[in-house]
C-alpha cells in the first residue's frame, strides 16, 4: 500500500491511500505533490517527516527511504522512523477498548512466519509495547500467547486467520481496513516522538530487519 498524509497539530489535513502493486516508485513523488498542492503547502512548510521503516516489504520501504533522503537533502528537517507494528497496534487502540486484551499485529513474513510484537492498553489508555519486535512461526506465536485474550490484525491474517481461530478461543480479529500502517497513524506516532525530543539520522536510518531465532540442535 502507498500511503501519504499531511498533519498539523495532530489533525489530518490530507491523506491518500492506494493499492498500486509494484508501482510505488512511479506514484510516490506525484502523490506527495498532489497532497501538498491540495493543501496549499510546500515542502519548505514541513517541519518533520515521519516514515514507516517496517517490518514489511523491503522494496517498498527502500523506495520510501530513498525518496525521503532526496526530499530532505541539504535541508535541516527532522526525520522520525516508525515501526509498522506500532502503527498497526495504534489502529487497534483507536477502535475499541481492548484494555483486557493483548494486541498482536501480525505481518506476513512468508514460510509460515509473521513479524509481530505484543502490546497492551493501560487503564489511562496508553499504548505500550510489551515485547521486542520479532519474527516467529505462527504456531510458536500461538503457544506463547497460551490462554490470553488477544486482538489480531495485520495482513498476516490473510494466510493465518483460520488457523488461529482453530487454535484459540478468546480472540478478536479486526477487519481488513485495519491491517495496514496508514500514513496518518505513522505521522501521529512521529509527532508523539517529536514532542518527546526524539528523532533519527536520515543518513543512517534503514528498514527494520528481523531474523528468525536460531534453533540449535542438541
Amino acid at each position: 500500500m502507498l500511503s501519504v498524509a499531511l498533519i498539523k497539530d495532530n489533525q489530518v489535513i490530507k491523506e491518500g491511500n492506494y493499492f498500486l502493486g509494484l508501482r510505488h516508485s512511479e506514484r510516490l513523488l506525484p502523490t506527495i505533490k498532489d497532497i501538498l498542492d491540495a493543501s496549499s503547502f510546500s515542502l519548505k512548510d514541513i517541519d518533520t517527516f515521519a516514515i514507516d521503516i517496517g517490518p514489511g516489504s523491503f522494496t517498498g520501504l527502500r523506495i520510501g527511504l530513498a525518496t525521503l533522503k532526496g526530499l530532505t537533502f541539504g535541508e535541516k528537517k527532522k526525520v522520525i522512523g516508525i515501526s509498522s507494528l506500532d502503527a498497526l497496534a495504534k489502529n487497534a487502540q483507536l477502535q475499541l477498548d481492548y484494555s483486557d486484551h493483548l494486541i498482536c499485529p501480525i505481518i506476513d513474513a512468508r514460510q509460515d512466519r509473521v513479524y509481530t510484537a505484543f502490546y497492551e492498553i493501560s487503564k489511562s489508555n496508553k499504548l505500550k509495547r510489551k515485547t521486542k519486535y520479532q519474527v516467529v512461526k505462527i504456531g510458536n506465536l500461538l503457544k506463547t500467547l497460551n490462554k490470553k485474550k488477544v486482538v489480531f490484525l495485520g495482513d498476516g491474517l490473510e494466510k493465518h486467520q483460520d488457523f488461529i481461530a482453530q487454535q484459540k478461543k478468546e480472540v478478536i480479529f479486526l477487519g481488513r481496513k485495519f491491517w495496514f500502517p496508514y500514513a496518518s497513524i505513522i505521522a501521529k506516532l512521529g509527532l508523539e516522538k517529536f514532542k518527546r525530543g526524539k528523532s533519527d539520522n536520515i543518513d543512517s536510518l534503514s528498514p527494520m530487519y528481523l531474523v528468525p531465532p536460531v534453533v540449535r540442535k542438541k
